[in-house]
């Protein structure tokens, strides 16, 4: 029974570990989400081949696209924090 603890908690370790490792890279993400906002250099050749109305589209549309960006980041972010606490309180249960 000693051995299943210790390789249940081993697994839930790697498990935060790995959880750790998709914040930093979410934190990266965050980061670099205004970058985005490079989409609407699109609207210039979106102008001169299709016209104003598409060009239109491309500049409402990349506020949209970096919100959407954004939005799904942060709650991503909250979901491995989450995640990282409720493993750390089974780790706790398992030591008691």
């Amino acid at each position: 029974m000693a051995s299943g603890k210790s390789d249940r908690r081993g697994l839930l370790e790697a498990e935060v570990v790995r959880l750790r490792g998709e914040m930093a890279h979410l934190e990266r993400q965050w980061a670099r989400k205004f970058r985005l906002v490079a989409f609407a250099l699109t609207a210039v050749p979106a102008y001169l081949l299709f016209g104003g109305v598409v060009a239109g589209v491309v500049v409402v549309c990349t506020p949209a696209l970096v919100a959407t960006q954004a939005y799904l980041l942060y709650v991503r972010m909250v979901e491995c924090s989450q995640l990282i606490r409720e493993t750390r309180a089974e780790i706790a249960l398992l030591g008691a």
